[in-house]
Parts: C-alpha cells; structure tokens; sequence
C-alpha cells in the first residue's frame, strides 16, 4: 500500500509525471492538426513528427526540476494550495527548460504543439495530485501506536489543548496530564 509520505510514493509520483509528460507530447502531437482552423495560428500538414529523442528529454527534464523544487516532499506540502502552487511554478521552470532545448536544437517544432504540451502535461500533474489528495482524505487510515500526549503549561493555552483533543477524539492519542511551576494550576 503506497503511503502519501513514503519514498515509495515520491517514486512513483515521479514515474507517473515522467509518463503524463510523455503522454502530454504526444496528445499535443495528436491535437495540433486540429488547431489548423485556428486563425493565428500556421497550418501544418498532419500528423505532426516530434522528433523522439524528446520522448526521453522532456520527461527527465520535468523530473529533475520537479525534484529539485521538492515537488515529491509530501511533508512540505501538507495543504492543497501550497502543493498547487508549488507545481505551477515548476510547471514555470519546467517549460521554459523545454523551450530552451527546443530552441537549441528542434526548432522546427511548432510553437502551438508546445503550448498544448505544456497545458495537458500541467493539467494531467494537477488532476492526478488532487485525485491522490481525495484517495488519501478519504482513507481513514488510524497509526497502530498510540501517542501519549504530557502538556506543559496548565494555564489557559494547556486547558485549550485539552479541550481539542477532547473534541478531537482522536483514537491514537491519549492526555496523560500536564506539567508547570505553578502548583496552584494543579
């Protein structure tokens, strides 16, 4: 079973964006000659040859600025929003670094095949990273340790954390009791 914040999961949330990257070149590959219709944008005949060595390149390309942003730390990004914003700046980087290999050597690509590339591959991360973030919201996985919980601070803030975990009623924590200089709070 993958856990969210395993290597595990860090590898294969990068082997399944290398392969939505793969998949992202050659959708756009398959959906450029329908934008021949579009005004602005210059009719090529069809199907469209991406040259394969990006294949390869793209993919490894977009992992590594991935990992080097820490887009696989699951800890870093405990919120959605964080997580997603993280992303679309890698997305950023990630596809200026295309442009920039395309540019040194494939020209010849057109500039709309790599537009759409870059939205199917960002929208394919985004929807498979929400549908891992539903999987794993819906898993009501309990830890099989029970925590111990000794609060230090009978004041106000010690009585306030009692009372949230009360609410809580979390299954893995149990108050043991609480610690502070002050004997007339005990």
């Amino acid at each position: 079973m993958l856990r969210r914040f395993s290597i595990n999961f860090a590898l294969f949330s990068m082997t399944l964006d290398g392969l939505f990257v793969f998949l992202g070149l050659w959708l756009a590959g398959a959906v450029r000659p329908l934008m021949n219709s579009i005004s602005g944008i210059v009719p090529i005949p069809s199907p469209v040859e991406t040259p394969t060595i990006l294949y390869v390149l793209f993919p490894v390309a977009w992992i590594l600025i991935f990992s080097t942003l820490s887009i696989y730390d699951g800890r870093k990004y405990l919120h959605a929003v964080d997580e997603f914003v993280a992303l679309s700046f890698a997305v950023v980087i990630a596809s200026v670094s295309s442009a920039g290999i395309l540019y040194f050597s494939y020209r010849q690509v057109s500039r709309a095949l790599f537009v759409v590339f870059v939205l199917i591959s960002y929208m394919l991360s985004f929807f498979w990273r929400l549908l891992a973030r539903i999987y794993f919201r819906s898993q009501k996985i309990v830890p099989d340790r029970n925590h111990r919980v000794l609060v230090v601070g009978a004041g106000s803030l010690g009585v306030k954390v009692q009372q949230q975990m009360n609410e809580a009623d979390l299954a893995n924590l149990t108050l043991v009791g609480f610690i502070d200089d002050n004997r007339e709070l005990l």
